[in-house]
This record gives structure tokens, C-alpha cells and sequence, in this order.
């Protein structure tokens, strides 16, 4: 894990983060706008993907809340839990187009 943080905290550049993210399956666009201040969205986009790292590793919620993932670096709502879900819908939808793209591929 502490491999895969120095990784992203060396990346520089929102395209680098998103063309990792992209790499996920994931869009980021979908749980984060961009604000018109690019430090800051490059700042979010490297959180998002610290956190879709740590998911990937951990595995779940509770893992994640376990080693102090508290709140999913998404666009505010209304509260945490549905933050979480947000998060989690996000993720899962890479999962479903990844095993989508393997059912066509493969038959």
C-alpha cells in the first residue's frame, strides 16, 4: 500500500491522474466537477485516486474506515453515507463495464 501511495503522490498533472484513473475503468467526472481552480482539482482528482487505490487493496468499507479512509474525496452530499454510496456505486460501475468488455470478448 505504501508503495502505491508514493506512486500517485509522485504523479504530476491532471491528465496523468485521470489517465490512471481512466487505466481503473473509473471516470472521475462522474463523482467530481472540476471547479476552475486546477491545483485544487488536480489535489481532488489525487485524492480520488488514493482512495480508489486503497479500495482496491482493502476491499471494503469497513476496512477503509478501519485504517482511517473516513470520507470519499466526492462532491459533497448529504451526508456520509451517501458519499459512501456514491463511492462505492463508482467503483462498482468499473467492475460491471470491466466484466461486461471480458463477456464480449471472450464470448
Amino acid at each position: 500500500m505504501k508503495r502505491i501511495t508514493s506512486e500517485v503522490w509522485a504523479m504530476r498533472g491532471e491528465a496523468t491522474l485521470r489517465q490512471r484513473l481512466a487505466a481503473m475503468g473509473l471516470n472521475p467526472d462522474a463523482v467530481i466537477r472540476p471547479d476552475g481552480d486546477g491545483e485544487r482539482y488536480e489535489r481532488r482528482l489525487r485524492a480520488l485516486l488514493l482512495w480508489a487505490e486503497a479500495h482496491r487493496h482493502l476491499g471494503s468499507r469497513e476496512a477503509m474506515l478501519h485504517h482511517r479512509y473516513l470520507f470519499p474525496p466526492v462532491d459533497p452530499g448529504a451526508d456520509a453515507d451517501e458519499e459512501w454510496a456514491r463511492f462505492e456505486d463508482w467503483l462498482a460501475s468499473a467492475r460491471r463495464t470491466e466484466a461486461a468488455a471480458a463477456s464480449v470478448s471472450y464470448g
